[in-house]
């Protein structure tokens, strides 16, 4: 996996949202689907992000798993990436290898992984797929 520097991933607000989605799922899809729609609703970048209270975070998090914690590293994650201060996208609050794989693969088509997370692994493997069926 390349290394997602402040440059790669700032102009445009979809490689945040999907680190979002990703701190907000990870081991917590079954509910976050629901909890994300409301997220976005009341906070679709991350300065309306940053502006946000815990209360509010926790309260639209209620039904996924660890959601206090979540709550703390997603405007955490948000008021950094308004910031100069860092150079790789795991240096922020929440992103680990998980985040840092799906922003790679779902923004910029990387398919050399790191998380070793199985749901990851089947999807590049089928972009991998239809990538050698298209060439």
């Amino acid at each position: 996996m390349r290394r997602l520097s402040r440059v790669d991933v700032t102009g445009t607000l979809e490689p945040w949202r999907v680190a979002v989605t990703g701190i907000v799922t990870e081991r917590a899809a079954k509910h976050a689907p629901a909890a994300l729609a409301k997220l976005f609703s009341l906070a679709p970048d991350p300065v309306s992000m940053a502006a946000l209270e815990w209360r509010e975070v926790v309260s639209v998090l209620q039904c996924v798993w660890r959601r206090h914690l979540k709550a703390r590293n997603l405007l955490a994650f948000s008021r950094r990436w308004l910031m100069d201060d860092w150079s790789d996208m795991r240096e922020l609050p929440g992103v680990g290898l998980y985040v840092a794989d799906c922003v790679g693969l779902f923004c910029f088509g990387d398919l050399d992984l790191e998380s070793h997370n199985a749901d990851l692994i089947t999807c590049a493997s089928q972009l991998r797929d239809a990538a050698s069926v298209k060439g």
